[in-house]
């Protein structure tokens, strides 16, 4: 049985994607958050994921459940860095009886319910499942309950290019098998923004909700901004 935890943190402008923020607006940045945010929530719930929400603790029960407006259950994550954060939240869905757990955020939008299945179905055959991205972080990282361990988490330079190696060191160093998903982008930059609407126009994919590739929020949000629209065109 496999829980899909999803980690987000209220979309203050300034507290999300600053990077991004820094060559707009950081009321862009927290705007496209929320489109983000909006597109991976749809995924799960018109895939029928079974999933629930980790989020920072910077705003109140209330704040989150008003903004989400979801069915999924709300928890906070622990004080802490992110790892012990992971260590915490997998810990915790284990105790709920849940024998793999994996854990994505909101940062990339382009994620598929097709996706998210093959993670799970990995897991039947692998210790781990990690997505990794092109920054040399991931999006997805799962684990079986028997094969967990807290080290995998612990003394990782979070933030930086090397976090997807440094934890694939960690698993392999505990001779636990690895499945690896294709690369996918986190949107952290104006560049990384067009390369998310150039992929959608070259798989030719109808903007929809429904399964494979479902940015539809952030993508109709994008073609209503002048620094976007001209991506579009067909010509």
């Amino acid at each position: 049985m496999t829980k899909l935890i999803v980690f987000l943190k209220y979309p203050t402008p300034g507290d999300v994607k600053s990077r991004l923020g820094t060559n707009t607006s950081m009321t862009f940045s927290s705007s496209i958050y929320k489109k983000f945010t909006t597109d991976v929530l749809n995924t799960i719930t018109s895939n029928n994921i079974d999933a629930v929400i980790y989020a920072k603790k910077n705003e109140s029960l209330n704040a989150y459940e008003k903004w989400l407006n979801t069915s999924l259950e709300i928890n906070f994550q622990c004080d802490g860095n992110l790892g012990e954060k992971l260590i915490h939240s997998f810990k915790k869905e284990f105790e709920n009886g849940h024998s793999k757990v994996i854990v994505i955020g909101t940062d990339s939008p382009q994620i598929s319910g097709t996706l998210i299945k093959k993670a799970s179905d990995s897991l039947e055959t692998n210790d781990t499942v990690i997505g990794p991205a092109f920054d040399g972080g991931y999006y997805l990282i799962g684990i079986n309950k028997n094969a967990f361990f807290d080290n995998i988490f612990k003394d990782i330079n979070w933030s930086t290019e090397s976090v997807f190696n440094e934890t694939k060191t960690k698993i392999l160093s505990q001779n636990k098998t690895i499945h690896i998903l294709p690369k996918l982008s986190d949107i952290d930059t104006l560049k990384d923004l067009k390369n998310l609407i150039s992929d959608q126009k070259n798989k030719h994919s109808p903007i929809s909700n429904t399964d494979t590739i479902s940015p539809i929020h952030t993508l109709n949000f994008l073609k209503e901004d002048p620094r976007f629209t001209h991506l579009f065109d067909d010509k």
